[in-house]
């Protein structure tokens, strides 16, 4: 590979090279932004990189691209397995984990949140109000969420531009953006209307009341999870636990809806739970407020004996999520009143 080479998901032309050594690869992409993969990944079916092109190609355009002078230089996201992404990170520790479920569930499921999300990233390319934005081919297709080769009697651009015209219609008509087509590639000029739409999107957020609690939902921690609970709801708010809800969906993605639309996330550490501490991880990376507590017996447990010392790492809390001040709870009263005024005090 090299200058020249294409882009795994979106097939732009990009800069893009192979580590024999650890079998991975290093794209730099014009549309995706930088990534990285382990070439097992690519090829293993079960895990359905390629079969997900299109919604990883999304994914990256809007979550990584879009993003990355907001973002460390050397910033690669890592797509695949995170059983590889393991493996590589004592050699490249700037890689960030992706996992296909957080991909999957970034693909819009309503067709409002996928306007939204198209304004969005006008918004985002616009240099100041009125600005005619080009956007290209592929550039479109991951911008708007088109499913390529969607119909099988069509060709993939055919199919493409098919999708892409119903988009600019509605935008157009609903008086969002100015679009003028140019071959297969298109002018945008976001408009008043689709500015103001961005900003009832920003107060709409900033009236959400929904908080999402991430803990251990063991048999014992249930006192904990009511004191949580109580401390929410004092504070005016609606927690939000992922086993008390009713869904028909994969508990991943789903999970991971609710994190990005809630307005702040509650970790608990008191008892050992390592996927609580990935669910806190990415409400972080959406810019969500996190709040962590621990009671004061975990916070302060030695562990004296040769088998506790043994599992010590284990069974103690992981203290060192982004350097944040860790609320300390006495007692399930306590706890309660902690929540309401820690939650108070985040928004006001």
């Amino acid at each position: 590979m090299g200058e020249g080479a294409h882009c795994i998901f979106c097939d732009s032309v990009c800069n893009g090279f192979e580590r024999h050594e650890d079998q991975s690869g290093f794209y730099d992409c014009p549309v995706c932004g930088c990534y990285a993969v382990s070439a097992w990944d690519v090829n293993d079916r079960a895990l359905g990189l390629k079969e997900s092109r299109d919604k990883i190609a999304a994914y990256l355009y809007h979550k990584n691209k879009l993003l990355e002078q907001n973002r460390p230089e050397n910033y690669v996201t890592f797509i695949g397995s995170k059983r590889h992404y393991d493996g590589l990170l004592p050699k490249h520790p700037n890689y960030q984990y992706v996992s296909l479920d957080e991909v999957k569930s970034f693909w819009p499921r309503r067709f409002a949140d996928r306007i939204d999300r198209i304004l969005q990233a006008l918004s985002l390319k616009s240099r100041f109000f009125g600005d005619d934005v080009y956007i290209g081919f592929i550039e479109k297709c991951s911008m708007m969420f088109i499913q390529r080769n969607y119909a099988e009697d069509l060709d993939e651009e055919e199919d493409a531009n098919i999708q892409a015209s119903a988009l600019y219609n509605y935008l157009d008509q609903s008086g969002y953006v100015n679009v003028e087509p140019e071959g297969d590639a298109v002018y945008f000029t976001l408009l008043a209307e689709g500015w103001n739409r961005l900003e009832e999107i920003q107060r709409s957020n900033l009236d959400n009341r929904n908080v999402f609690v991430s803990m251990s939902f063991a048999d014992s921690t249930k006192p904990t999870r009511e004191a949580i609970r109580d401390g929410i709801v004092k504070a005016g708010f609606s927690p939000e636990f992922m086993d008390e809800i009713i869904h028909n969906k994969q508990i991943v993605p789903e999970m991971f809806r609710l994190i990005r639309e809630c307005r702040l996330l509650i970790l608990d550490i008191s008892e050992p739970n390592y996927g609580a501490y990935y669910e806190a991880g990415y409400a972080l990376g959406q810019g969500k407020e996190v709040i962590i507590s621990c009671s004061a017996e975990a916070y302060y447990r030695k562990y004296d004996s040769e088998e506790e010392k043994k599992y010590e790492r284990y069974l103690k809390p992981h203290f060192d999520i982004a350097q944040k001040q860790i609320l300390i709870w006495d007692n399930y009263d306590d706890l309660t009143k902690k929540i309401t005024e820690w939650i108070k005090a985040l928004i006001r």
